[in-house]
């Protein structure tokens, strides 16, 4: 514990004339905790703020390339679950996308920041990456879109489901993870990846095609099964990493499991 300078009381009385000390000390010092003072704490605020902009601003960073991959990938039909049904129509591939996958572990990344560094900070670094990714989206179209043709164009529909899907699940993931994490190992991972997964598909796939005419009903619990089988595989992965992202801090609460 870091103190200041003692404070030399120099009033204590001298010996007496005989030589003989009494049993009280020559001097006696005073020592004041330095993190009772006002400067101190208004110091370690400031150290703490910094520390948690800083470990944000590195996450978001770390973030944002998933979710550009994610972002150019999204029109490429993802063929991975497709040998699950032989009807054409119930194909994944007809509304699973190479860029959904790729969001989705942008959502497992979050959940291990989050145990690493708490839901503030993983909060902080999603808002930035999906900012970043904006911005970026927004300067590439203005740069291309005079070269493009008539339906290269993705529709409002499709993007406003797509972002406000995927990173609303996210944002569920960090909550759910935050509000059950201590318990047993599996079940904040468990929980929030379900949570995330469920939120984007009730939110993504009514959007872009009620009304449509497709069978949006039937691929939302496509859609459904399919994300129960990635949070299953993402578990096993939390399961075999969780050791290497304990929390950094003590005020991230627990362990996230045991």
């Amino acid at each position: 514990m870091p103190h200041d300078e003692p404070i030399i009381d120099d009033t204590a009385e001298p010996l007496p004339e005989d030589g003989t000390a009494d049993e009280r000390p020559d001097v006696i010092e005073h020592y004041r905790a330095e993190e009772l003072t006002t400067f101190y704490r208004l110091k370690r605020l400031a150290n703490r703020v910094v520390e948690s902009a800083l470990t944000s601003v590195l996450l978001g960073l770390l973030l944002y390339p998933v979710l550009v991959l994610g972002a150019l990938t999204v029109d490429l039909p993802a063929t991975l679950f497709d040998g699950w049904t032989s009807r054409e129509v119930m194909r994944p591939s007809q509304w699973l996308s190479r860029g959904d996958l790729f969001m989705s572990f942008s959502v497992f990344m979050v959940i291990l920041m989050t145990r690493r560094h708490g839901g503030q900070v993983a909060s902080q670094a999603l808002g930035l990456g999906w900012i970043l990714l904006i911005l970026s989206s927004v300067g590439l179209l203005l740069y291309v879109a005079p070269t493009l043709g008539p339906g290269e164009l993705a529709y409002g529909r499709f993007t406003i489901g797509f972002v406000a899907g995927w990173y609303g699940g996210a944002w569920v993931a960090i909550r759910v993870y935050d509000l059950t994490r201590g318990s047993e190992w599996w079940r904040p991972p468990f929980l929030s990846l379900a949570a995330a997964f469920l939120t984007q598909s009730l939110v993504t796939i009514p959007i872009t095609y009620a009304g449509s005419g497709l069978p949006w009903t039937w691929w939302l619990g496509g859609n459904v099964v399919i994300q129960v089988f990635l949070t299953v595989v993402y578990v096993s992965a939390y399961r075999l990493l969780r050791q290497r992202f304990r929390p950094r801090s003590t005020s991230v609460t627990a362990f996230g499991g045991k």
